[in-house]
This record gives C-alpha cells, structure tokens and sequence, in this order.
C-alpha cells in the first residue's frame, strides 16, 4: 500500500529565497517533521528496500541551513544600520551649511558596511549550497508506508475487507439467489465475459505492449468513451472546467508534485523502488542540454 505525497508539507523560507528568481519549479519539504522523525523514516525506506537515504543528514542541513539563515539576517541588519549612518552622516553635513563629512566617521561606516556586505555574499552561496543538497537528500526519501501495511512480497498480503457474498456454487441460480435450484448457466467473471462478448482482445496487448496491456474492441471501446463521456458531462454540471491536459510535463514539475523518477541504473542493480516516471531525452523533443527535461505524466493531476 503506498500513500500519496504527504498533504503537510512546510517549505523552510529565508530572506534570499523571496527575492531570488527560479527557472524551476521546487518541491516543498517539512525539513522539521524529517528531522524530528529520521530514525522511523529510515526504518520505513528500509521496508519499502529503498536504500540510500539520509533522513538524519536533511536534519543535520537544516539546522546548518537555519544557522545561516539567521547570520545572514544578522549580516544584513548590520548593512543596513551602516546605510543608515551614513545616510544620517551626510544629512547631518548638509544641514551644518554644506560642511565636509568627518572622513574618519565615513570611511568607519563604510568600512562597517563593506565586511557586512562581502559576509552577506559569502554566506549566499553557502547559503545556496546548502539548499540544494538539502532538496536532494529530502527528495530521496520515499513517502510513508501506512502503519499496517505489511512488510515483505506478495506472499505477505492479507485481505483487509471482503464485499459481498463469494459464490460457493459454479452454476448461477435459477432465481439469482436461492442456491437450492441452479441453472445451466456457469458463472463468469468479468474477463470471461469480456472474452465470450468479443470487446477485448489481451492476446494482441500482450504482443504490442507486453503483459497487462489489452485491446478494447467494438462495444467495448465505445464502452470505455461512454464512461468517460458520462464522467466529464457529471463534472461539468457539478461546476468542474473540464480540461484535456498535455501528456508530457516538465521535471521540475513533476518533482514539485512529489513523483520523483529514479533512474534505471539504480532499479538495475537493486537499489531502490521502481521509477513512478518516464524521462524522454533531450534529443527525442530537440532540447539537448535541457536542465528542465520532459517526462510523460500518466494522471492529469499534475499538470493541472
């Protein structure tokens, strides 16, 4: 059983990242809530056999990250007081009838601004540093695992609920329920009956596409636009704006919606879940050297 990308999630903003512009799109963590809960975090990538994270080195970040954050803060109020001063200090000159600024009291002032000023920018591009592994190391940590999910193959899996009644007989009743006086009729499931009624063909999926992939044929194709005819007309008189999106989204977006593809090399080689996305190079949509490469989107909620 796996979860949908936690609901809860609380970007850590700093004063450079209001007024920095991004290309990219990013996705949000609650770097506290990781921090706070590393150990159980790297026990659940353990069960879900996603190796390679680091939930207790995205709290050591963000601590490294807040103490910069709060220097940074402490740098730039010192630049601005400096500023002030001597903005104060030049007022103070020209209301005197024009007299020279005191230079030792300005070149202090502006000596005062410069360490703050050069401070400032050396801890930006620590600052910057830091952000992005922190992005990196917190993406990398799969989501939560629902606390009765059990852990292991197939063979582990147990019913949770079971609707209806299980059919104890192999022919249907005469009446559709009373079981003491059966008719001919076998019961089929869906796939039976899909197969006597010819609408889909899974011999032709099997060998276009691979196992699991089907063709719906005649009634049953047009049984497939129908519901989703009878799906969008019900949205649109409920007040939904129906829209057809585009297949294919940007990385950025997709990791901002929480779907982080993971490469092919890594699933190889055991090291982690299978890839939830599909990456199309840069030479497939003329975009070579692209930062922000294509990927194929397979539910529409992240596009829209």
């Amino acid at each position: 059983m796996r979860l949908v990308w936690r609901a809860r999630r609380l970007a850590a903003v700093c004063p450079h990242r209001l007024t920095q512009r991004r290309t990219l799109l990013q996705p949000s963590f609650d770097y506290k809530h990781i921090r706070d809960n590393a150990s159980q975090l790297l026990d659940n990538a353990a069960k879900r056999n996603v190796r390679g994270t680091q939930p207790h080195r995205v709290g050591e970040l963000y601590d490294e990250f807040r103490a910069l954050v709060s220097a940074s803060n402490e740098h730039r109020s010192a630049l601005n007081a400096a500023s002030r001063e001597l903005g104060a200090l030049a007022r103070a000159a020209k209301g005197a009838g024009g007299q020279p600024v005191d230079p030792a009291a300005e070149a202090a002032l502006r000596e005062r601004a410069g360490q703050a000023k050069h401070a400032l920018q050396d801890i930006k591009g620590r600052l910057d540093a830091v952000d992005a592994e922190l992005q990196r190391t917190a993406a990398a940590i799969p989501n939560t695992s629902h606390p009765d999910t059990p852990v292991g193959d197939e063979s582990c899996a147990r019913v949770v609920r079971t609707h209806g009644t299980l059919h104890t007989v192999h022919k249907v009743p005469r009446d559709g329920v009373d079981t003491r006086e059966l008719s001919d009729a076998d019961f089929r499931d869906h796939y039976d009956l899909a197969l006597q009624l010819g609408i889909v063909d899974m011999e032709a999926g099997a060998r276009v596409a691979g196992s699991r992939f089907h063709y719906w044929r005649g009634a049953g194709a047009l049984l497939e636009l129908a519901l989703v005819q009878y799906a969008m007309t019900r949205a649109a008189a409920a007040g939904f704006t129906v829209h057809i999106t585009p297949d294919v989204a940007r990385s950025s977006v997709v990791g901002a919606c929480g779907f982080q593809p993971r490469p092919a090399a890594d699933e190889a080689a055991g090291g982690g879940e299978a890839s939830q996305i599909y990456r199309i190079s840069a030479e497939a949509h003329g975009a070579d050297g692209d930062a922000d490469p294509l990927c194929l989107v397979a539910t529409a909620e992240i596009p829209l």
